[in-house]
């Protein structure tokens, strides 16, 4: 199967499914090194940023190995034990770990935070205030603006679990979140929630942070419940 070029949204994901696909269907081998960073460009059609974020998942995935210097390597189709629980739980256990994982992490961003990370939020909060329900761009807002209070706290573990705790929570509830989530009054309340959480952040607040951010997945939680019975 030839790489064909991306052009959908959530190009990061597209990109990450369709190498996936490559090292599933056997075109990249186990111990194989995958074409340099250039070369996925230019036959993925994609940027840097995107192109590095599908590895990065792919890295979590358990199916590359990204060293240093000497590029990246297929590492195969057997998941550790940990994605295996990841995948297999159902989306209640996950956001319960994110409650628990992330309201630190927003203690944390709100005593480290620094200007670029207060702007970037901004930026993306104003994104989601400006998107309706419908629109598939903002769920893509919400995934960077906790993605980016990871990356406040400076702690590439912390940045690697809530990316996988997210991409997971999203994959389980797909089909129930569009059915049970994506109205008008529920998108502006998710909004609201990323205010709160914001002016924690913005204010250095980390008591108030950790609380908007456990309120903000309780509600995650309460929302996604009738969708999950």
């Amino acid at each position: 199967m030839p790489i064909e070029p991306i052009t959908n949204l959530r190009l990061y994901k597209k990109v990450a499914d369709q190498l996936a696909h490559l090292i599933h269907t056997g075109e990249y081998q186990p111990g194989q090194k995958l074409p340099g960073e250039r070369n996925l460009i230019e036959r993925l059609g994609v940027s840097r940023s995107s192109l590095r974020e599908a590895l990065i998942s792919l890295e979590i995935g358990g199916l590359i190995e990204i060293r240093d210097r000497a590029g990246v390597f297929v590492l195969g189709d057997d998941k550790p034990a940990d994605m295996e629980v990841m995948q297999n739980g159902n989306a209640l256990e996950l956001f319960s770990a994110r409650r628990l994982i992330e309201a630190e992490v927003a203690a944390m961003a709100a005593r480290l935070a620094g200007p670029e990370h207060i702007e970037a939020l901004m930026q993306l909060l104003g994104k989601m205030v400006v998107c309706s329900a419908s629109d598939p761009q903002g769920a893509e807002y919400d995934r960077q603006f906790h993605l980016t209070l990871a990356k406040a706290c400076g702690n590439r573990v912390l940045l690697r679990t809530v990316e996988l705790l997210w991409e997971n929570t999203q994959r389980i509830i797909a089909g129930q979140f569009a059915a049970n989530h994506h109205t008008e009054s529920t998108w502006q309340a998710v909004v609201i929630e990323h205010r709160d959480i914001f002016n924690a952040i913005r204010k250095k607040d980390p008591q108030a942070a950790q609380k908007a951010m456990q309120q903000h997945l309780e509600n995650a939680i309460n929302r996604l419940t009738p969708g999950l019975h």
